[in-house]
């Protein structure tokens, strides 16, 4: 294994979630928020920490500095506990 990212979220608040998620989500995720039978903030906060874990693990590596909108979420499993992410092009 040539990197690992990991990191660790408390769920993020109902205010702050609604301040935020423009910040961190983009349009298909948001829709995939829908698709996923967790709350709200449940899903936030996961989007949020899997793409800190994602950056985590790629920086190391690449020395590229990316933002969250670099990632996306592809898809979350909340019962496996599963996700799938993969970084965007360029813009």
């Amino acid at each position: 294994m040539a990197s690992i990212g990991i990191d660790a979220e408390a769920i993020i608040q109902p205010e702050t979630t609604v301040e935020i998620d423009d910040l961190y989500l983009n349009e298909r995720e948001r829709s995939l928020r829908g698709s996923v039978e967790i709350n709200h903030q449940t899903f936030s906060s996961l989007c949020f920490s899997a793409k800190e874990s994602f950056f985590k693990c790629l920086y190391p590596l690449t020395g590229i500095w990316f933002d969250f909108q670099d990632a996306e979420i592809a898809s979350l499993d909340a019962d496996l506990r599963v996700y799938t992410a993969f970084a965007l092009p360029s813009r």
